[in-house]
């Protein structure tokens, strides 16, 4: 079903594999940005394919898995480069919680068709996706696998980025409404953070790289106090 343009949609991509292992934690995560923020939250995830028609009305894609994820064909690698050139953003989250699990590894060779004269690169700690909206310091989850996220820029912003921490173990919920997963080592404090940064995600996604203008920095401090 077509969502709202107006609203902003997580779109979860389907593929060959264990593709929605944390349902519960993208649903938390929507709710939690609809309270902490102005921003318009379709509150359901959907389930998109890389192939669909209208994958041009989702500007943001999240793809998960704790194992490996597929090769792309030529027309889906096709499909992928133009959403992501053109304004779209992927965010891949290793829910493994391995530095360097199966899922990771097999999403880097997918995306080297997609953009194979790009590089992988560490994001450092000032990228705007730490300071979108919370000022934060680095990659966390459900554990601390990588103290970063990587990603692959195009021109000005990062298209593509990979937490390796599972992100969206630490928002997830079991069917009782208790939290889903231990927070590892940092428990409750550090889950906090892993809300905080998957809004930072949305908010980047959104609003893409104007907040490195330093003009922006006293309106996020303001906002924090």
């Amino acid at each position: 079903a077509l969502r709202e343009a107006s609203k902003f949609t997580w779109a979860q991509v389907i593929y060959n594999g264990s593709w929605n292992l944390r349902a519960s934690g993208e649903k938390r995560l929507l709710w939690e940005l609809a309270k902490r923020t102005s921003v318009d939250v379709a509150l359901e995830p959907l389930g998109v394919r890389l192939m669909d028609s209208h994958l041009g009305r989702y500007p943001f894609l999240c793809v998960c898995g704790d194992g490996g994820f597929p090769s792309l064909s030529r027309e889906e690698a096709q499909a992928l480069r133009a959403h992501l050139t053109s304004g779209g953003m992927l965010f891949a989250d290793d829910v493994s919680g391995e530095a360097d699990g199966r899922f990771s590894r097999g999403l880097k060779a997918a995306l080297s068709k997609v953009f194979p004269e790009k590089e992988w690169k560490q994001l450092p700690q000032d990228h705007s996706v730490f300071r979108s909206f919370y000022l934060l310091n680095g990659a966390v989850g459900r554990n601390l696998a990588s103290p970063f996220f990587e990603g692959i820029d195009h021109e000005d912003r990062t298209p593509v980025i990979l937490s390796r921490n599972d992100l969206l173990g630490a928002w997830a919920r079991d069917e009782f409404g208790s939290w889903g997963y231990q927070v590892i080592p940092g428990g409750e404090a550090q889950r906090e953070m892993a809300f905080r940064l998957g809004i930072n995600i949305v908010l980047y996604a959104l609003t893409v790289n104007y907040k490195k203008d330093q003009i922006h920095q006293p309106f996020i401090l303001q906002r924090r106090r």
